[in-house]
């Protein structure tokens, strides 16, 4: 199997809904049609989406490599770092660490390539997915003791629980004749509808930062990977939900290959949007993470007001003087990012050689230094977890 290619440049993306062949796709008519117009961007927190933020000091009893995704379940945090230690790091919601899991290895209890985790409420599970041996490991959630380890089907990069199954996700890479993106299975992984044929071209060309599913209530959502409709799936049925219209910043429709997406991103940087990699509904919102010109952004939707926005992740100073950090995953209740320790020790400093925090937000970096009070923070620790609560109302 060939090594396969990560896209990392945001704006590489196209519409490919011409390649979708999948008898089981219901029709979308009725689904809600949502604009965003990239061109007029906002403060995050202007638009009423955050309510509040936690700040989380990761302890150092464990270094983190690199953290690619998080699930939070009760009162622990789970962070997949899945290239450089390759393991799993539970943390309470103090920040302090509790235990580091997965073990790399040929063996029964071991397996080669973690990428992506997701929490069984019904197993009362935590599942990791490992792709190259082509593993599902679980852990008992109680104890965090690993309970057993199931056989996946195909080299999945992204895995789900839906009701009554588990759907997969294959990122564009193409393992056998049945070149498919989205399958459905069943409790036992027996493999049943196949959606999203993956054209030749396209064949190990994936994004290492989209993550495709997300769960709102009992509703498990899935994103194509460069396209631009949020699909509901389940074992009985897949059908669209939600549609964006991004006007002039969508991608043409007939562009199907790659090289032509390279060579018009050659010709027309920055014209338009490198998809979206994550989707998340909440109880007011619908939310979605892309690039735009090289700026990470967030496409808002209010269920109650019908408005749009699209707002730019910008520094929290309400309580507290902090950047919002790197976006590295959503929940029903929160956005979850990471700040550097560097840059959190110097606002607790008060200036650096640019800036004078203190004398532009004396009182909020007053309370960052009262929350940290007599921790010391090196530029080298773990990065901060921000938990950006949303709002209610």
């Amino acid at each position: 199997m060939k090594e396969l290619r990560i896209v990392l440049i945001f704006s590489l993306a196209v519409l490919l809904s011409n390649c979708v062949n999948n008898k089981n796709m219901q029709n979308d008519k009725d689904s809600l049609v949502i604009e965003l117009n990239f061109n007029n961007s906002v403060d995050i927190h202007d638009v009423g989406l955050i309510d509040s933020i936690d700040i989380l000091r990761l302890s150092n009893d464990a270094i983190l490599g690199q953290v690619d995704k998080i699930v939070k379940h009760n009162n622990c945090i789970f962070l997949l770092d899945a290239f450089i230690t390759k393991s799993v790091f539970v943390y309470d919601l103090s920040g302090n660490f509790i235990k580091q899991l997965v073990t790399i290895g040929k063996g029964p209890k071991e397996c080669l390539q973690p990428m992506d985790i997701f929490v069984d409420k019904k197993e009362n599970i935590l599942a990791v997915v490992s792709r190259t041996d082509r593993k599902l490991l679980k852990y008992n959630l109680d104890n965090l003791n690993l309970m057993s380890v199931e056989k996946l089907p195909k080299p999945f990069f992204f895995l789900s629980n839906i009701e009554n199954g588990y759907a997969g996700c294959m990122n564009n890479l193409i393992d056998d004749n049945k070149p498919f993106n989205l399958w459905t299975m069943s409790s036992s992984f027996e493999l049943k509808n196949s959606l999203f044929k993956i054209p030749s071209s396209w064949n190990s060309i994936a994004s290492g930062n989209i993550q495709p599913f997300s769960r709102y209530n009992d509703k498990v959502y899935y994103i194509q990977p460069y396209d631009f409709n949020i699909y509901c799936v389940d074992e009985k049925e897949n059908k669209v939900s939600y549609k964006y219209d991004l006007g002039s910043n969508t991608w043409p429709s007939d562009i199907k290959e790659y090289e032509d997406i390279k060579r018009i991103n050659e010709s027309s940087p920055d014209r338009y949007i490198g998809g979206f990699y994550t989707f998340q509904e909440t109880q007011n919102y619908l939310i979605t993470r892309t690039v735009f010109k090289n700026e990470e952004l967030l496409g808002v939707y209010n269920k109650k007001t019908r408005e749009t926005y699209v707002a730019k992740p910008s520094s929290y100073s309400d309580k507290y003087l902090i950047s919002f950090g790197k976006i590295i995953g959503m929940d029903e209740n929160a956005i979850y990012s990471l700040v550097t320790a560097e840059s959190v020790n110097k606002i607790i400093v008060g200036k650096d050689k640019y800036n004078d925090f203190e004398s532009m937000y004396p009182i909020q970096v007053k309370n960052l230094r009262e929350k940290f009070k007599g921790v010391f923070i090196s530029e080298e620790y773990n990065p901060f977890l921000l938990i950006h609560y949303f709002s209610e109302e």
